[in-house]
């Protein structure tokens, strides 16, 4: 349950949430926060699993680099590629 376009690739598959489904939410809401706009848009969950797969571009000249790193990596479709925590 909850809001597909803040749900990691994880849990929009139907398996379990952890920590680091959490902090792919974070992300996207820091995300959605900062340019207003959500950063995977999409019509139904099979097109959202898509465009996270496809995943965010290098850079985005609306942000600072080092900003928009953190929040691709945040945001990775993969949750090993995710930082093992948020310290």
């Amino acid at each position: 349950v909850g809001t597909p376009r803040y749900m990691a690739p994880e849990q929009l598959k139907g398996d379990i949430a952890n920590a680091l489904s959490d902090q792919f939410s974070l992300c996207v809401a820091l995300f959605e926060s900062y340019f207003g706009e959500t950063p995977f848009p999409a019509r139904s969950i099979p097109s959202l699993l898509l465009t996270i797969a496809e995943g965010l571009p290098l850079t985005d000249p609306r942000a600072p680099d080092p900003l928009f790193a953190v929040l691709r990596r945040g945001m990775a479709y993969q949750a090993t590629e995710r930082y093992r925590d948020l310290r």
